[in-house]
């Protein structure tokens, strides 16, 4: 080993001599190209301009069967996208109807019957089938196209909707798309954590903390009955809209809509009452549950949801500027305590999901195994420090700055924005809502993120780790009350 060792030091030597005997190359010639100097740097613009929120005037319609239109002319796309929206058309808030709203909606373009009585399968434009997407708030069905496909995708919308065909293949295919959805989701780490964390937060029995089991209980057990009577209650144009974005004209948009909606006669149901959380709970009163999986992983996953108020709660955007702050900046306080100080975790992903009345905060992480429930309990200080003390004006302008950037981004495109003004309907919020957001949220101070904090952070909390019990379960312990599962899939 010794002569070993000596013979790479000497062939290491030689190819450092080797290296000091090359020849230097000559200086370059001049004239040399210069490089730009200060009269560039001085024209440059600032390397964090402040983001600007522009949103265009949202021109809304009313026909006279009730349906609304929303359109907001963006000439300069050559695309269009189109959305019906039905905010009627969710559930009820029943635990066994749970998952009934979307079963009828993937019937929709199960299908459709035409003028001629002919009946057609999954229509679609240009080869895309329309996108469509159902929660607590409505349903949304949504096409992109260029904008020739206007005409062709207002039909297309109107016959998935007013002229579904609830045979018993359409119940057959959708039943089988939404039991693999279900299934796929529960093989899903992250979905079984937040399930978890919000029945933390909510209870068991509460619609917004329903176990994914419970979904697919429901879905074999519905009936075609069952759809075609919530379709005949929940569908009409009284509480629709045709949203419309991209290189159209409102009138002309009004004209479709009237063309290929007119005729449709108000559905006989109303909008069901959204699903409210219970009252807010001290903390204090109740022990802190931590739900937890038990699985063999190199990292401890973690997920913390918390109350926050809805999209008509004064301080809903100091929430959405909290998320920020904890999770949201790679300067962000949790960045700052977990990551770059003390190397526990990797990154934090905070967010308040918000519905028109009520919304979750949720915080998700992944942590060292060794670590975890020291990570936990950083996380929950950083939460009770919002309530306890003013953020710094650097800390919160930063926050402001990245939002607004984040939401100037996500309505750039035609179907960000139509998908916004989609969320505008769905929760009943004013057309200007968009319009006057850059103002509203740069006039949140310091007190108002720390007077939102209070209201909501001193409440009941749900916690969910996902790890191994022998390597977690005495770090969690002194925190709650730790009741461990096994990953089970639905079938």
């Amino acid at each position: 080993m010794r002569r070993a060792s000596m013979g790479w030091a000497a062939l290491f030597g030689a190819a450092l001599a080797g290296c000091s005997s090359r020849v230097e190359l000559p200086p370059p010639l001049p004239p040399l190209t210069p490089t730009p100097d200060a009269e560039f740097r001085a024209n440059a613009p600032p390397l964090a301009a402040e983001p600007t929120l522009r949103v265009h005037d949202v021109r809304s319609a009313e026909l006279e069967n009730g349906m609304t239109t929303l359109v907001v002319e963006r000439p300069e796309l050559p695309l269009v996208t189109l959305v019906y929206v039905n905010r009627a058309a969710r559930d009820d808030g029943a635990p066994s109807n749970a998952g009934l709203a979307e079963l009828t909606a993937r019937m929709l373009n199960e299908g459709t019957r035409l003028e001629n009585g002919e009946v057609l399968r999954r229509l679609r434009i240009s080869g895309e089938l329309p996108e469509w997407s159902v929660g607590s708030t409505g349903t949304a069905i949504a096409i992109t196209t260029l904008a020739s496909g206007a005409e062709k995708a207002a039909w297309l919308l109107a016959r998935l909707v007013q002229h579904p065909v609830f045979d018993a293949d359409a119940l057959e295919s959708a039943r089988g798309a939404q039991s693999q959805a279900l299934f796929s989701r529960s093989l899903s780490i992250s979905s079984q954590l937040n399930e978890l964390a919000l029945e933390g937060l909510y209870g068991a029995d509460h619609p917004l903390a329903l176990p994914i089991k419970a979904f697919g209980s429901n879905l074999r057990g519905f009936s075609g009955h069952q759809v075609r009577s919530f379709y005949s209650r929940q569908y009409g144009p009284r509480d629709s809209a045709l949203i419309a974005v991209g290189a159209v004209q409102a009138e002309a948009i009004v004209t479709l809509a009237r063309r290929h909606f007119g005729a449709w006669s108000p559905a006989q149901g109303q909008v069901p009452p959204e699903p409210a959380p219970p009252a807010v709970v001290p903390r204090g009163d109740r022990e802190t549950r931590i739900g937890a999986i038990a699985g063999g992983t190199s990292d401890a996953s973690l997920v913390v949801a918390l109350p926050c108020g809805g999209l008509s709660d004064p301080d809903a955007l100091a929430f959405d500027l909290i998320a920020m702050l904890i999770g949201g900046l790679s300067v962000s306080r949790s960045a700052a305590t977990l990551r770059h100080d003390t190397g526990i975790s990797y990154g934090v992903h905070a967010g308040c999901y918000q519905r028109r009345t009520a919304g979750e905060f949720v915080i998700q992480l992944s942590a060292d195994l060794d670590r975890a429930g020291e990570s936990l309990e950083k996380i929950l200080t950083e939460i009770q420090r919002f309530k306890g003390s003013p953020v710094t004006l650097a800390e919160l302008e930063a926050a402001k700055m990245g939002y607004l950037g984040k939401r100037a981004a996500a309505v750039s495109s035609t179907p960000g924005l139509a998908g916004a003004l989609a969320g505008l309907y769905l929760n009943a919020l004013p057309l200007d809502h968009l319009a006057t957001l850059e103002r509203r949220v740069r006039a949140i101070s310091p007190e108002q993120v720390q007077r939102a904090a209070a209201r909501y952070f001193d409440a009941q909390i749900g916690i969910a780790v996902y790890g191994p019990p022998r390597l977690l379960h005495d770090q969690l312990v002194s925190l709650g009350d730790v009741q461990w599962s096994t990953l089970k899939a639905t079938k």
